[in-house]
């Protein structure tokens, strides 16, 4: 069973650094403003974090200093986070039919699918930030019914379960580090219409994505994670979006969503995801 002890309390200062970097990061003077309210709470919090814990770990065992750490600037993090992309939330001042209906119905929605609670006790173990994205890449697939699912350096068969439960028809296709690039061009040219591909950030992945450019049909979408990994990672989202061969696209912030088709006007929707 976690523990709390009072005294933990002056430990709030080595987190003063992190939330600071925080504020600078985002060149906003509300997040300061948030920093300060975070430390001022610092107590109230601290319990939270402490009960939470308690109440969902598997194993009873005692949360290290360095885990609460962790825990409070995740959780601050993802405050921020929302709070920038507030005024994005659910379609507002989208002017595109098209495009709200994805971002209110596919991106947004928070409908309860009868299939979440099946999924979530066959796929367990997740973290609350693949779980999001198991779910959207769920709502993606029932609104995309493709015909291929290709899954580029996958940790789990996660996003294979979830894909394959919001369309059954999709078949699946599984990209490691060392496949050939032959292979890779003839999985892209024969993916069929309406096809997503899922490319996280990594090394080597920008010869991928030039590929999966090159030979998907235009009726497929492309999810590129991890975008704001570090500037090297936004820098090149940014560029992605220009490409001449890419159509309307997403920012979800954990990931950016890029369809191809370009028959549409171009334009990049950043989304509070």
């Amino acid at each position: 069973m976690v523990s709390y002890d009072y005294k933990d309390n002056i430990y709030f200062l080595i987190a003063i650094p992190d939330v600071f970097f925080l504020s600078y990061r985002y060149g906003k003077f509300w997040c300061f403003n948030l920093s300060i309210l975070s430390f001022v709470s610092y107590t109230y919090v601290h319990r939270i974090v402490f009960f939470v814990t308690n109440s969902f770990l598997i194993e009873k065992k005692t949360l290290t200093l360095s885990t609460t750490y962790f825990i409070m600037l995740y959780f601050i993090k993802r405050i921020v986070v929302w709070l920038r992309r507030a005024r994005y939330s659910r379609g507002f001042g989208v002017q595109s039919p098209w495009a709200y209906k994805f971002i209110r119905y596919v991106v947004n929605e928070h409908y309860p699918y009868y299939k979440y609670k099946q999924l979530d006790r066959q796929v367990y173990g997740l973290d609350k930030r693949t779980r999001k994205l198991c779910k959207f890449y769920f709502r993606l697939a029932n609104f995309q019914q493709p015909y291929t699912f290709i899954d580029c350096y996958p940790a789990s068969q996660c996003y294979k379960i979830y894909v394959n439960a919001g369309c059954r028809k999709t078949q699946y296709y599984k990209v490691t580090e060392d496949i050939l690039q032959e292979e890779c061009v003839r999985l892209f040219s024969e993916a069929g219409g309406h096809s997503m591909v899922r490319i996280p950030i990594a090394q080597n992945c920008r010869a991928l994505v030039d590929k999966a450019l090159d030979f998907l049909p235009s009726s497929s979408v492309l999810v590129i994670e991890n975008i704001k990994r570090d500037k090297e990672a936004e820098e090149y989202w940014s560029a992605l979006i220009s490409d001449s061969r890419t159509g309307v696209s997403f920012d979800l912030y954990y990931c950016g969503v890029v369809f191809l088709n370009r028959e549409m006007v171009k334009q990049d929707y950043i989304v509070n995801f």
